[in-house]
């Protein structure tokens, strides 16, 4: 499978969420726009962290004594774009807990500055943009919109993903996505992360309004 194979796949592992309306994204994740209750939460983590997957090969003790290495490039940009706190709807009110801490159905709020701590569609958005330079190398902004899908994940505008930063505005996203199933986690374990620039030839992007 070649490298642009694989970047197609990992796409693919997301399929729909960019297309489904409000009410099928509720059924989907057993979500609900008041949040999760910390009972749902606790029950959903199941010991679960929300966690990127560590780059393979990776080892604490060698890490240090090994940084010429790539894989020392991984760390050094990963803990540069996982956040530390992010702002989480739960019992039916925003509280301020740890990223790990999020699972499938949650609902977060985005804001200046912010990097997002998991894979997100956007269920509300005001004035939002986002740069998606860590997983796209595009010097544009996106402009979050929770009604327009596109054919190419990482350039759907109801989709959020980790590595992802909040640049202006605000949103709401649903987490569909996090730990190992992140879009990230799947590049850093086909050691895709740091994204180089995109050589591929360029696709015709289907935009839907949904």
């Amino acid at each position: 499978m070649t490298e642009s194979e694989e970047v197609e796949l990992m796409e693919r592992e997301h399929t729909g969420i960019q297309f489904c309306s409000m009410k099928e994204l509720m059924v989907k994740y057993d979500a609900s726009l008041k949040g999760l209750t910390r009972e749902q939460a606790h029950e959903r983590r199941n010991g679960r962290m929300n966690k990127i997957s560590e780059p393979l090969g990776f080892s604490r003790y060698f890490c240090c004594l090994l940084s010429c290495f790539g894989i020392s490039n991984q760390l050094d940009m990963l803990r540069i774009i996982v956040p530390t706190a992010t702002q989480a709807k739960r019992n039916g009110r925003m509280i301020q807990i740890d990223p790990v801490s999020l699972v499938v159905g949650d609902i977060v709020q985005m804001s200046t500055g912010d990097f997002v701590p998991a894979d997100l569609r956007i269920i509300d958005a005001s004035d939002c943009l986002f740069n998606t330079h860590q997983l796209t190398r595009k010097a544009e902004l996106l402009e979050a919109d929770p009604h327009i899908g596109c054919s190419s994940l990482t350039d759907s505008p109801n989709v959020a993903l980790v590595g992802y930063q909040c640049t202006g505005g605000s949103c709401l996203g649903l987490v569909v996505a996090t730990g190992s199933d992140c879009h990230l986690s799947k590049l850093v374990l086909r050691n895709q992360f740091p994204v180089q620039s995109d050589s591929k030839p360029a696709l015709a992007l289907e935009f839907v309004r949904v």
